[in-house]
């Protein structure tokens, strides 16, 4: 029984990590694109690399604490379900901006 428990953290570890990682890759590309085709342009700044990114990534979510910006629900959700609501989230929400900033782009 105790060895169900065990592997069962284990692989809940194991997907939470691969999930993060995922999150990072998707909002730190993301980041780095729009960087270039808005920042670099307007403000004549050197364009950034993908690990540029995730450093910037790193040093905003220092500034802010770390928080999350998901609102607290009452639901019955399990930690995975909860971990795989944000990620799904993060990555729509990195997909769209990535969408909307690609039209301007265009317009430019």
């Amino acid at each position: 029984m105790e060895d169900n428990k065990l592997l069962s953290s284990i692989g809940n570890l194991v997907v939470i990590i691969g999930s993060m990682i995922i999150e990072v890759m998707f909002v730190g590309l993301a980041l780095s694109i729009l960087w270039n085709w808005f920042v670099v342009p307007v403000f004549e700044l050197p364009s950034i690399t993908n690990m540029q990114a995730y450093s910037l990534m790193l040093v905003a979510a220092a500034i802010q604490g770390f928080s999350s910006t998901s609102q607290t629900t009452t639901d019955e959700l399990t930690m995975n379900q909860r971990f795989f609501k944000a990620l799904t989230r993060s990555i729509a929400r990195s997909a769209t901006l990535l969408f909307v900033g690609w039209i301007i782009h265009l317009t430019i």
